[in-house]
C-alpha cells in the first residue's frame, strides 16, 4: 500500500479514525499503519483527540438563554443607526495608527489641491534652436513646393517661347 503521508492524502487516515471507511479499506490501513513510522503517531494523536471529544460534555444551557438572547437583539435594534455606526467603527479608531495615517492623507490632500501652479521661465535660445519639429518639416515642405512651382514656370515659360524652325 502507498502511504497516504507521504501520497500527501491525510483525508483517507482521518477517515479511517473517525470510522467512516469500508471493512476492507480499514483492514488495510490498520496492517499499513501497523508498520509504518509515519502514520502511526498521527493515527495515534487522531484517536486521541477523538476520545477527548467522546468524553467531553459541554456546559448546559440555561432556560431563560433564548429570551436574553432576543431581549439583546431587541436592544440593539432599538438603538439609533448612527450609534451602531459608530459602535462598528469605533475598534478602528482604538488603534492609533489609524487616525494618524487619516490625519497625514487630509494634509497632503490640502497641499496637492492647494498648491499654485508654477510656470518656469523658458530660458533665452537663439530663433534657430526654438524651432520645433513639425515647424522645420513644414517649411521643408513649402521650399519643395515652391521649387516645383518655379520648375513649373519655367517649363511653362519654354512651351511659350515660339521654335524657330530653318
Amino acid at each position: 500500500m502507498i502511504c497516504p503521508i507521504e501520497n500527501e492524502d491525510i483525508e483517507v487516515l482521518l477517515a479511517y479514525c473517525s470510522g467512516t471507511v469500508g471493512d476492507a479499506k480499514a483492514a488495510e490501513l490498520k496492517l499499513h499503519v501497523s508498520g509504518c513510522p509515519d502514520c502511526a503517531p498521527f493515527v495515534q494523536l487522531q484517536h486521541a483527540v477523538w476520545n477527548a471529544l467522546d468524553v467531553w460534555e459541554s456546559n448546559p444551557v440555561s432556560s431563560d438563554f433564548d429570551r436574553r438572547l432576543y431581549a439583546r437583539i431587541a436592544e440593539v435594534d432599538r438603538e439609533p443607526w448612527y450609534r451602531r455606526a459608530f459602535d462598528f467603527v469605533r475598534p478602528m479608531f482604538q488603534q492609533p495608527a489609524l487616525p494618524l495615517a487619516a490625519a497625514t492623507v487630509v494634509i497632503m490632500a490640502g497641499f496637492f489641491f492647494d498648491r499654485k501652479q508654477v510656470i518656469l521661465p523658458v530660458p533665452s535660445q537663439p530663433a534657430a534652436i526654438r524651432v520645433s519639429v513639425t515647424e522645420a518639416e513644414q517649411v521643408e515642405r513649402t521650399l519643395d513646393d515652391i521649387q516645383m512651382l518655379h520648375q513649373f514656370d519655367l517649363d511653362s515659360q519654354e512651351a511659350e517661347k515660339p521654335s524657330k524652325s530653318m
